[in-house]
């Protein structure tokens, strides 16, 4: 389903596939999951997101942490996640090619254009043996809310070379359950 605000405002990715809902249990299971060590959570997340995967994906690409939120955290969620899809659906991943050169500020209570204008120049690519030409990306998050971070990677991903961008979450936000105004 497309959601209006893609109606109005197509995003640079192709589709983006959410099998749940971002309500408050799955908003606290994710943020333990992200957060507070939980990884042993990520086997269950992938049962609720392995039959959304698409067909035809070349590389898996988990949105990167910045190298100081990464240092803090010691793991980032989206490629731990990717860890697993890699292994179940023998697509390979790159945790290099894509990454967050300036350090954002949280997302979590910001209007959908403060999230748009956080994520201005965050991301580049660096590609050296044009693993992007013209290849279907599945970029890997935990969350989808306004769907300004997927939209900065897909710029980054799709001016490399990438032929197509498609994004999976283990959730998404709807009108009202995102944090945003």
């Amino acid at each position: 389903m497309t959601c209006i605000d893609c109606l109005k405002t197509p995003p640079l990715f192709t589709k983006a596939y959410s099998p749940l809902a971002y309500n408050h249990a799955i908003k606290k299971l994710i943020l333990q999951y992200k957060n507070h060590d939980a990884l042993h959570l990520g086997p269950m997340f992938l049962q609720w997101i392995q039959h959304h995967i698409p067909e035809n994906i070349d590389i898996l690409i988990p949105v990167p942490l910045h190298w100081w939120r990464f240092f803090i955290r010691q793991y980032n969620q989206a490629a731990e996640l990717g860890k697993l899809i890699e292994k179940q659906k023998n697509i390979p991943m790159n945790t290099r090619i894509l990454k967050r050169i300036r350090a954002t500020s949280s997302q979590g209570h910001k209007s959908k254009i403060l999230r748009y204008q956080n994520l201005e120049k965050a991301f580049t690519v660096t590609d050296k043996k044009h693993l992007l030409k013209n290849a279907n990306v599945l970029l890997i998050d935990d969350v989808l809310t306004s769907g300004a971070t997927a939209n900065a990677c897909a710029k980054s991903l799709i001016e490399a070379g990438a032929k197509k961008v498609e994004v999976l979450t283990i959730a998404r936000a709807t009108k009202g359950h995102d944090g945003t105004a």
